[in-house]
């Protein structure tokens, strides 16, 4: 996830659509936990994880409980997220099986096919037996309600780094990655469903920039 230089080559002004925004800091913070870790010499394995389908729509929640819609900028771009569930698998295979197969070895995991958002729409409907409509928002609608830097991430997304579908998963553990509606729908290990866990708190908040003070740091 991010600015993988030893793997790819990645250049910051193609990043985003803004003229002088670079790659998101977000992402910036991943690399440079594995660049510290390169550095040192040590055997790195590690997983690139895509965005999360747990934290998809728990801005709009409150909105998809009352009113039965959701907003963010990603229009038509679809994006491949993935359940946390299906980091831990990889997770435990790599661990299990240890540095003598895996060392050095860096892993894209995403979700098995990339979604518009009125796909997600679709599935989170069908979860919840009802209709739900996403409504495209612009991006600086979306910067004033959760700040610089949650935007910037979406900047990315919205320009298709995340449309990606990677084997990894598969060649890792043998079967396909779950699908939104099956996330949403069927209970991981903490025995809760993704529908149920959508209702659970979260650090973004609309009206508040959550990352002010981290970037500042």
């Amino acid at each position: 996830m991010g600015a993988d230089t030893n793997t790819a080559s990645y250049v910051a002004d193609q990043h985003a659509s803004r003229a002088g925004a670079g790659i998101p800091l977000m992402l910036q913070h991943y690399w440079w936990g594995e660049k510290a870790l390169i550095d040192e010499g040590l055997n790195v394995i590690a997983l690139r994880n895509n965005f999360f389908m747990n934290h998809l729509l728990k801005t709009d929640s409150e909105t998809i409980d009352c009113e039965c819609w959701f907003s963010n900028p990603l229009g038509d771009m679809r994006n491949s997220s993935v359940a946390t569930r299906d980091i831990a698998e990889p997770a435990m295979v790599v661990l299990t099986e240890g540095p003598e197969r895996h060392a050095n070895k860096f892993y894209d995991i995403t979700g098995p096919a990339p979604q518009f958002m009125a796909e997600s729409a679709s599935d989170l409907g069908r979860a919840m037996g009802k209709d739900v409509e996403y409504r495209a928002q612009s991006m600086v609608d979306f910067e004033a309600d959760f700040g610089a830097t949650r935007a910037e991430f979406f900047e990315y997304l919205t320009n298709g780094f995340y449309i990606r579908c990677s084997p990894n998963f598969y060649n890792l553990t043998g079967h396909k990655p779950t699908a939104y509606y099956d996330y949403l729908t069927t209970e991981g290990v903490s025995g809760e469903t993704g529908l149920e866990e959508l209702w659970h708190g979260n650090l973004w908040k609309k009206g508040a920039d959550a990352m002010k003070d981290a970037v500042k740091g």
